[in-house]
């Protein structure tokens, strides 16, 4: 697998899984590198879905760029597109970072990967675990009645972020937008000299 977004084991980054970051222009870096990531990922063919997208997986190197890593949830996907759905292992990844179709047991595409995104998303701009305060039997509620989504509480973004990031973790996965389109709208912010420009 080939991409500089990705980590390979001969690579050695910094920090694992810090993520949280008060500067805006290095959260938004970030989220542009993970969907980098993603995005490279899902353009192989066969394409690969990651299925444990979260901050523990995603390595912070030295120059302050993010990799994302751990492959051995990773599988190749049959489907021809994003949102082809097939019957796979329910219930793989990371709980409070899992699509809800995942969690239920449902059959899923690579847009599980996007809404995984959507919560390392939303945990770099607010800083706690995605339902911290719910036990398991809470998030399965949340997930197979309530669908709600945590708020971006606490932290300024514009309508366009929230937007985006509503969008990622929407319920339908064919309301998600794949990985490439993500990747398209945080180019500019995956750039050191446009660090600048007005997003999160």
């Amino acid at each position: 697998i080939s991409s500089d977004k990705v980590c390979t084991p001969t690579q050695q980054p910094g920090l694992l899984g810090v993520l949280v970051d008060t500067r805006r222009q290095t959260v938004r870096a970030r989220a542009a590198h993970v969907a980098e990531a993603l995005a490279h990922l899902h353009s192989l063919r066969p394409a690969i879905v990651h299925r444990d997208v979260k901050p523990k997986n995603v390595l912070i190197c030295r120059d302050g760029s993010a990799k994302l890593a751990d492959f051995g949830l990773a599988r190749p996907f049959p489907g021809r597109t994003a949102n082809d759905q097939y019957v796979m292992t329910g219930e793989t990844g990371t709980v409070r970072w899992m699509a809800p179709e995942a969690f239920r047991g449902d059959p899923y595409s690579l847009k599980v990967d996007i809404y995984s995104w959507a919560m390392v998303a939303w945990f770099a701009l607010c800083g706690q675990a995605p339902y911290a305060e719910k036990t398991l039997k809470d998030l399965r509620r949340t997930h197979l009645e309530l669908h709600d989504r945590p708020p971006l509480k606490g932290r300024p973004t514009n309508s366009g972020v929230a937007s985006l990031l509503s969008l990622a973790r929407a319920e339908a996965p064919g309301d998600r937008p794949e990985a490439a389109s993500l990747s398209r709208a945080l180019a500019p912010f995956s750039v050191r000299r446009r660090r600048l420009l007005p997003f999160w």
